[in-house]
């Protein structure tokens, strides 16, 4: 399981860590380097799966912004990522440094791997792409147990931005891996439907306001499918059979997170911004503690950003040691980055209100920049 990840000279970070927990949440105000972080794991993410650095950055596709120079600090000739992994042999950090060539390029310039106190470099074929991409499995040896261990964590990182749009009309049965955007929720859901059926609907029952009996699927003629809600009208009402095209934006997003957190494989780490965008705040807490919920019961991780008052306040107290408070230092505008739990004036903040409170009253952030 990821551990933690690393920035250097990225963005606007200096050098940060940001830890990792069951549940992970990057909170802070706007510019303060949130979605920087999601870029940043992004870009390790998909280098271990072998894209190459022009082909990440052609276009400005996939999620992340700007061309391959931005993502270095102002000043600076080089940055780097980097993650730390850990599994029953131990802790393996990787870093991948990225620096400018003289012909003015950003290219890879070196990998590296620790175990413990040693540390090697991967071979790198082309400065273009990253050396993990390339795992042997075939090979027991320690240093290529260590790389198979980071490859196989960087690649299972899912990253979620449901499509509201996308989630309505029909989905190729076929297609019922879970995508980014979420646009093959119906064939998703056709696959899950059967096995965790009890599961879904424990959880979806207390998100309309109108009380969900079941789903439905229909068919169609090119071997798709499209889902239907069925929903009690009032207690005296009856069953009204609901296509997925008539579902409220919140509806469907709650149920593209929950296909997610029940779809994913074991070991992966799900990524998601805002994802209380849309969603009732009477609702919210019952879904973000069933997703937690569902991921520790199948070994899955998740790292989300919010700016969602309700959301911090139902968090519990065993899970603020994942809240990563972002903010700028108001000397150099560098990006900072420090967990609630070595805040320490908490105990004492906390007495005056919950963690969303603190945030919207900005006695978070003066109480962390007054420990600088």
């Amino acid at each position: 399981m990821i551990k933690q990840f690393l920035f250097r000279n990225f963005r606007n970070f200096e050098n940060i860590r940001i830890n990792i927990e069951n549940l992970s949440v990057l909170i802070g105000a706007n510019a303060a380097g949130k979605t920087n972080v999601i870029e940043g794991i992004r870009m390790l993410s998909y280098l271990a799966k072998g894209d190459s650095l022009d082909g990440i950055f052609r276009g400005g596709y996939r999620g992340i912004r700007g061309r391959l120079k931005d993502c270095m600090m102002i000043g600076r000739d080089d940055f780097s990522l980097g993650c730390v992994v850990g599994d029953d042999k131990g802790d393996y950090e990787y870093e991948i440094i990225f620096s400018v060539n003289d012909l003015g390029t950003v290219v890879i310039w070196a990998e590296t791997i620790k175990i413990g106190d040693d540390e090697f470099r991967l071979p790198i074929d082309s400065p273009l792409f990253a050396g993990l991409s390339s795992v042997n499995y075939e090979v027991d040896s320690e240093k290529e147990r260590a790389r198979r261990t980071l490859h196989d964590a960087l690649v299972n990182i899912f990253f979620l931005s449901p499509d509201v749009s996308g989630l309505r009309g029909y989905a190729a049965i076929d297609d019922n891996i879970l995508v980014e955007d979420c646009t093959n929720l119906a064939a998703v859901l056709y696959k899950l439907y059967p096995i965790k059926e009890k599961q879904i609907m424990d959880i979806l029952r207390n998100l309309p306001d109108n009380e969900i009996k079941e789903l439905s699927f229909r068919e169609g003629s090119m071997n798709d499918v499209v889902f239907f809600v069925h929903e009690k009208l009032g207690k005296h009402g009856g069953i009204e059979k609901i296509s997925s095209e008539l579902l409220s934006d919140g509806t469907l997003k709650s149920i593209a997170l929950l296909a997610a957190a029940l779809s994913s494989p074991k070991g992966s780490l799900i990524v998601t911004e805002d994802p209380d965008t849309g969603i009732h705040s009477g609702r919210l807490n019952h879904l973000i503690q069933s997703l937690v919920e569902i991921c520790n019961e199948r070994g899955i991780d998740l790292l989300l950003t919010t700016h969602s008052v309700q959301m911090l306040n139902s968090l519990k107290k065993e899970q603020m040691t994942g809240i990563n408070f972002l903010y700028r230092n108001d000397e150099t505008g560098t990006g900072c980055s420090k967990c609630i739990m070595d805040i320490q004036e908490l105990p004492l903040l906390l007495l005056n209100g919950k963690v969303g409170d603190l945030v919207q009253n900005n006695k978070l952030e003066k109480s962390v920049k007054g420990e600088e």
